[in-house]
């Protein structure tokens, strides 16, 4: 079962086995890869959203000029993003966009690890390993940090990237993330960590069965 809920605060993790290493120093986001645009545009159109989506983009009406293969500017992402926010859709909505589009951004890499775990037997911890080359595949700038919290546990942490902002892209985010470690495991649980919340960072709880 895939799933998502905000979870409260706890006590900061101590003793969490970093996976993946970020750049140091780590610069500000400052573009989206327009593929998400054009994906995210086609669920809107499929599930009866857009226009409303539209309205909500105000005189930002420049958004909807990205192309699929440009890095596009931070104030058109951030006006993509209020915009879905103002849909007012459901975190599992919002949590369904990015379980839909999220294997669609990273299909290529996602199956050669599929084959990979086919192979090795590997669990969710090797997808998680490569978080950050996932990540620069989409988004210039900022970048996202995963930890091992325990066999079937983990963190992650998107750090540096104002688009934290959105409730919306929290959400989906999460889909996005459940739907990458899916194939590697059993019934894959995401909650958003509301501790790790901030301006330009939020983070994620992760379970799984064998």
């Amino acid at each position: 079962m895939l799933s998502f809920s905000p979870v409260p605060p706890d006590a900061t993790p101590r003793g969490d086995e970093p996976l993946n290493a970020l750049p140091d120093p780590l610069p500000e986001m400052d573009a989206m890869r327009g593929s998400i645009f054009v994906l995210d545009w086609r669920w809107l159109r499929e599930n009866g959203h857009f226009d409303a989506y539209v309205a909500g983009l105000g005189e930002r009406r420049d958004v909807l000029d990205a192309t699929a293969a440009e890095w596009v500017d931070m104030p058109r992402v951030l006006a993509h993003y209020r915009a879905f926010d103002s849909l007012g859709l459901t975190l599992s909505e919002a949590f369904e966009v990015g379980r839909t589009v999220g294997p669609r951004i990273h299909g290529a890499v996602l199956n050669t690890l599929v084959r990979l775990a086919g192979s090795l037997g590997v669990g969710p911890l090797v997808v998680m390993k490569q978080s950050y080359k996932l990540w620069v595949r989409s988004f210039r700038g900022g970048g996202v940090a995963t930890f091992k919290t325990g066999e079937r546990s983990a963190r992650v942490e998107i750090r540096r990237s104002a688009i934290a902002e959105s409730k919306f892209l929290r959400a989906s985010f999460a889909g996005v993330t459940a739907a990458s470690i899916a194939p590697f495991c059993k019934n894959p649980v995401v909650q958003e960590r509301v501790e790790s919340r901030g301006r330009n960072a939020f983070g994620l709880r992760l379970s799984w069965d064998a």
